[in-house]
């Protein structure tokens, strides 16, 4: 703003000093000069020494002598002419800016007035997710206890508890995955996350594993389920597992089920 002004304010200067010296020479060769008008007779006109001498002797009372004197406006050439006009419109552009940049400027503070809004109503959304995990968290570690506590006698007892374990697992995914999405700062993030760990340490203890996938790269020869989405803000060729629909887990280093995963990528 403080250029575009100091610019306007050069332009001015400029024009006035371009009009001023243009009078001045005008001045010194004479070619300044004067129209006599009159109530008889308005075309008639004479040398500026011929007005002078008839208004001061007074020879023709019943005309009434008005002179005018035209400045440098007069005598003006094209290329002064084309000086002018391109100054006026310089004129014209400038305040033209001015006006636009005070626009985008208000606009920009509308913008980030609603922008900040936002993030404060996201905010207060993502806790409101959090608090619910907390107490969705509890129930999910006494499920998991409960799960671990089972003495299996045999084969369906254990097909039985490995289906369980796949449900709580899903369900501590679904949470790793939302969070995931949200900013660590928020208020119970670092609370959750950790009760979150614990729970997978717990069943861990039991030999059962959720592998951890998510924002790790993908590879091909992964035995997996993937979906592929475009991001364009990835680096290019970069394959990154975004989100996991159903999560892979191990039984004592064996495989009970397999991961459907997204991978963001950019090829």
């Amino acid at each position: 703003m403080k250029s575009l002004v100091f610019l306007l304010f050069v332009m001015v200067a400029a024009l006035g000093a371009g009009v001023a010296s243009s009078h001045t020479l005008n001045n010194k060769t004479g070619s300044a000069f004067f129209l006599v008008a009159t109530s008889e007779n308005p075309s008639v006109g004479t040398d500026a020494h011929a007005s002078t001498t008839e208004r001061e002797t007074g020879a023709d009372q019943n005309k009434e002598v008005q002179v005018w004197y035209t400045p440098y406006l007069a005598n003006l050439s094209a290329s002064d002419g084309l000086c002018l006009a391109s100054s006026f419109v310089s004129l014209v552009l400038v305040l033209f800016l001015l006006r636009t940049v005070r626009q985008t400027r208000k606009e920009i503070a509308e913008c980030r007035s609603e922008s900040s809004a936002l993030a404060d109503k996201v905010k207060r959304l993502n806790e409101k997710i959090l608090t619910s995990f907390v107490s969705y968290v509890q129930e999910l570690s006494k499920k998991t206890e409960t799960v671990l506590a089972h003495t299996v006698q045999n084969e369906a007892d254990l097909e039985n508890q490995h289906s369980l374990v796949k449900q709580l697992a899903g369900r501590i995914v679904f949470m790793e995955v939302t969070m995931s999405k949200m900013d660590a700062s928020v208020r119970g993030y670092k609370q959750l996350a950790k009760s979150i760990a614990l729970m997978k340490e717990n069943l861990k203890s039991g030999g059962y594993e959720i592998v951890e996938m998510l924002g790790k790269p993908y590879h091909s020869g992964m035995k997996l389920v993937a979906n592929f989405m475009d991001d364009e803000n990835l680096e290019k060729g970069a394959q990154i597992i975004t989100s996991i629909i159903q999560p892979q887990i191990n039984y004592n280093g064996v495989m009970i089920q397999s991961a459907q995963i997204t991978v963001s990528q950019n090829i």
